[in-house]
């Protein structure tokens, strides 16, 4: 179970309609958030959804919302029966791996009190100048992770990633540099030398 499924960028509207209905049920029906709490325009606009399947449904996602100098992970679920798997971390490490290649050096999340340790371990430090936030039955703290922008992140120094980004993120690989190595084997082929 720890490894059956796959990570994806969801680009229809059935499948960021997956990603709702599995919040929907994490969220609102298990944590008591408010509906409109839970829901709102970002889910439409300037945010990227990720998710991970078993083939059948999705069973873990995230959303991502992309701001001047930090991008923030938000809506991090995962179906009850993943919650002690590697699914989260994951799904997390994709993430941040995406923001990385496109040129974010740090990210920061909401995390209730009982998940503080994870985070830390996940490398995150709670920002202790922004207050808590109630929502639902749960107490949030803004936590911060410093990120490492790949040394070939789109970027307008160098033409050849910015032709490249008009490719479908989704087709991308994030972990394990497999878009880091798409866009060096694309620009040798077409200039004969090395980003």
């Amino acid at each position: 179970m720890d490894n059956d499924f796959d990570i994806k960028i969801a680009q229809t509207p059935q499948e960021i309609a997956a990603t709702m209905q599995l919040r929907r049920e994490v969220f609102v029906e298990e944590e008591q958030v408010p509906e409109d709490k839970e829901f709102d325009n970002n889910d439409f606009i300037g945010c990227t959804h990720f998710y991970a399947t078993d083939g059948k449904q999705a069973i873990g996602c995230l959303r991502i919302r992309f701001f001047n100098g930090f991008a923030k992970l938000e809506r991090l679920c995962c179906k009850k029966e993943y919650r002690k798997t590697s699914l989260a971390s994951r799904l997390t490490e994709y993430a941040f791996s995406f923001c990385e290649f496109n040129g974010y050096d740090k990210i920061v999340s909401y995390c209730t009190t009982a998940l503080i340790p994870y985070w830390k371990k996940s490398g995150f430090t709670i920002r202790n100048d922004i207050p808590t936030q109630q929502v639902g039955n749960m107490t949030l703290h803004t936590m911060q992770k410093d990120l490492s922008p790949s040394a070939n992140r789109i970027s307008l120094d160098r033409p050849a990633t910015l032709i490249e980004s008009e490719k479908p993120m989704a087709d991308r690989n994030f972990v394990g540099n497999k878009a880091l190595h798409l866009l060096q084997s694309i620009y040798h082929s077409k200039t004969g030398k090395n980003l």
